[in-house]
């Protein structure tokens, strides 16, 4: 079957408008209160320093937390340490629901249906919870409206859960040639170790509001299942329906995969406009900025195709109709810079027709 054709069969509504993983990307999420999903907060008013000597790291060569690195003018937001503080219960109540329904339908009759889970198990389950806003927001049944309409805590939950998948993958880079890594067990403090020294707790404007014991207590609930006082949150009986689980799971990977080939367009629009710009300075350039061109097309072309497969799987998902996807669609939401310009180029840098007959790589 072509990448491009949809698989027969297929539930698809007709009420709702066609929607594309760039559109789920892109769009603003606030919650109820009207904060927005994003870690990173751009309003200042939603930043507030808080002294953050308690979040001691043991990495003295780190360029993470303060004061076990070097120290940064980073703040802690005081906002999402009190948002933390205030949806924690609520948030494993939701991950009791999200992880006791994925590992019903996952795992087989007699097996450890409420043990820890392995590596693929708690990706699955963080992308789904990471991608939950997401989801709710652009199904075609009972989708809830994109401003303030999202609960506090599913908000505070995807950004702790996309946090959380970020260490395992981490976990992930650092055991990359070990046999059957995905069926292990990950280990917690090896994980929260990892990206404190990688320094992944410091973002652009604000650092992790959680402290290090904080991310093992919710990486343990995680992967281990909360403890008993935290029931399941009326929050998903009300908005997500347990049958719904592991479509959200798929529509999450789906989503994710998507946002990794937009991601790796821009860096190959980044570094190809680099290298062209860079290679002009120099004498007779015309024949490797072409042949730079013609490279930059033929990898743009394979990861269009695969965000065009994520986006058929995100439409059955959702249960809603996708658009086709093309690098020239994409361009302006991504901020690319050399589909709009090769048409202007003097004939000798023009990048001549792909001839290559081989077949894109497919990532399902």
């Amino acid at each position: 079957m072509s990448p491009r054709e949809r698989p027969a069969g297929e539930n698809i509504g007709n009420s709702a408008p066609p929607v594309s993983i760039a559109e789920i990307y892109f769009t603003p999420y606030t919650d109820v209160s009207g904060v927005p999903l994003s870690s990173d907060r751009g309003r200042p008013d939603l930043v507030k320093g808080i002294d953050f000597e308690y979040q001691s790291n043991r990495f003295r060569a780190s360029p993470s937390r303060h004061p076990g690195g070097s120290p940064h003018k980073i703040p802690v937001s005081g906002l999402e340490q009190r948002r933390l503080s205030e949806s924690y219960s609520t948030m494993l109540g939701i991950v009791r629901a999200v992880r006791d329904a994925y590992l019903e339908r996952t795992r087989s009759s007699g097996s450890d249906v409420q043990g820890p889970l392995n590596t693929a198990e708690a990706l699955d389950v963080l992308t789904g919870m990471q991608f939950l806003p997401h989801y709710l927001r652009f199904r075609s049944r009972n989708p809830l409206p994109v401003q303030d309409t999202i609960p506090k805590e599913i908000v505070v939950l995807s950004n702790a859960a996309s946090g959380s998948r970020g260490a395992i993958g981490a976990l992930i880079d650092l055991y990359k040639n070990e046999p059957d890594l995905l069926a292990k067990i990950p280990d917690i403090n090896e994980m929260v170790d990892e990206i404190e020294r990688l320094g992944r707790m410091v973002g652009e404007k604000t650092v992790c509001a959680a402290s290090p014991a904080q991310i093992r207590h919710f990486l343990g609930a995680v992967l281990n299942g909360p403890p008993e006082q935290f029931e399941k949150s009326d929050i998903v009986g009300g908005l997500l329906d347990e049958q719904e689980v592991l479509s959200l799971v798929a529509f999450g990977q789906a989503v994710y995969f998507g946002i990794i080939m937009m991601e790796e367009l821009k860096e190959l629009d980044a570094a190809t406009m680099e290298y062209a710009n860079k290679r002009l300075q120099e004498p007779h350039p015309a024949k490797d900025i072409r042949k730079a061109l013609e490279d930059y097309l033929s990898a743009c072309e394979e990861r269009v195709i695969n965000i065009e497969v994520q986006q058929i799987r995100v439409g059955a998902l959702l249960g809603r109709e996708v658009g086709h996807v093309t690098l020239e669609s994409l361009a302006p939401r991504l901020g690319l810079k050399i589909p709009g310009t090769i048409g202007n180029l003097r004939p000798e840098f023009r990048p001549r027709p792909n001839r290559d007959t081989k077949p894109p790589t497919i990532y399902l």
